[in-house]
């Protein structure tokens, strides 16, 4: 190698990193003096420099590989811990406590998702809360109804009884009034059945009217208008005859003579309109505007409109038994004048209610 270096003619680099044995060669080559430099490099020095730089590259991809394990960590857990949280809520609900609700602040979707899960714990907890109201109220109404039927043909033989003797003495009125009260009672009881058809309906009201009439000659007269068939048509009972009784106790409290109530009974499409319409004093128009937010709101929050049950019980009564049978398809309302009150009611035809 150093004799191919002497036939070189010109100057500059004429060995540049040549392997040799033991390390790696290099040489320039001076023209002018003939003069020669060689530079040596063992292997060791080589491979020394190489291996820093190897320990430097695995140093740096180990400290890169335990960052990337940390941060997958830190921002896995921030996404499962709350989902565990949910999932760890949601298998532990028993059904009965409602107030085990998650909290979740991640500031992601999954806060929303929390949120719901608490929305529907509490649509949950007021379906059962209604539910049991609803058993509730149903159970009352059976007893009551129990309650109604006890020996009802001693009563009805008593009133005949009655009957039998005022008409002996010719006493007309006392006559009358029996006939009507013997009516009222026969569609209150009826059996226990709580869907009565349209004529029954008007047949109890048109007694209780009667009844009315006689304790308050002169208060008022009345009129039915029926444009259905009212033998065929079903709908729940005793609903007429309390907003009746509203009206003469209330629309005719400050008069005595010349009050007017009409009964109107029509349909549209599929559904049967009840409305009672009433001279007199009109319903002040605050308790018209709360009866009238009340008719589709849960059967729970119609009883806290009535707490204490002396204003307003009997709109309390039909409109409870009203959802209790129809559930969402009534509807309940009032409409005034400055000098009369109207009641309109409208429910499925053909008795549909609630299974």
């Amino acid at each position: 190698m150093i004799s191919a270096c002497k036939k070189s003619s010109d100057t500059g680099i004429i060995l540049n990193g040549e392997a040799v044995t033991g390390g790696y060669l290099s040489a320039y080559y001076q023209k002018d003096c003939s003069f020669s430099i060689f530079t040596y490099v063992p292997n060791e020095v080589v491979t020394s420099q190489t291996t820093q730089i190897l320990i430097v590259l695995v140093l740096i991809y180990l400290i890169i590989v335990v960052l990337a394990l940390l941060l997958s960590i830190l921002f896995s857990n921030r996404f499962t811990r709350p989902v565990q949280e949910i999932t760890t809520y949601m298998t532990g609900f028993d059904g009965g406590d409602y107030t085990h609700m998650p909290e979740l602040h991640t500031n992601t979707e999954l806060d929303q998702i929390g949120h719901s899960y608490n929305e529907m714990l509490g649509n949950i907890e007021q379906l059962v809360n209604e539910i049991k109201l609803q058993e509730k109220e149903l159970r009352t109404s059976e007893l009551n109804m129990l309650i109604s039927q006890i020996n009802p043909h001693f009563l009805y033989n008593t009133l005949d009884t009655i009957y039998m003797l005022a008409r002996m003495n010719k006493e007309e009125t006392t006559m009358r009034m029996i006939q009507a009260l013997s009516k009222y009672l026969r569609l209150c009881l009826s059996k226990g059945s709580d869907i009565v058809s349209v004529e029954d309906e008007l047949e109890n009201v048109k007694s209780y009217m009667e009844i009315q009439q006689i304790r308050n000659v002169d208060l008022f007269e009345y009129e039915i208008d029926c444009q259905v068939n009212a033998k065929e048509n079903k709908i729940l009972k005793l609903i007429l005859q309390p907003l009746v009784e509203n009206a003469v106790k209330y629309g005719f409290s400050e008069i005595y003579e010349g009050g007017y109530i009409r009964i109107r009974i029509t349909e549209e499409n599929d559904v049967l309109v009840l409305s009672v319409y009433n001279t007199g004093m009109p319903m002040n128009k605050d308790m018209v505007e709360k009866i009238n937010g009340l008719t589709h709101l849960p059967i729970s929050q119609i009883k806290e409109a009535f707490p204490d049950k002396k204003h307003g019980y009997g709109v309390f009564n039909i409109l409870t038994r009203l959802r209790l049978k129809y559930g969402d398809k009534i509807t309940y309302y009032y409409e005034t004048t400055d000098a009369s009150t109207t009641c309109t009611i409208k429910v499925p035809k053909g008795g549909e209610q609630e299974s």
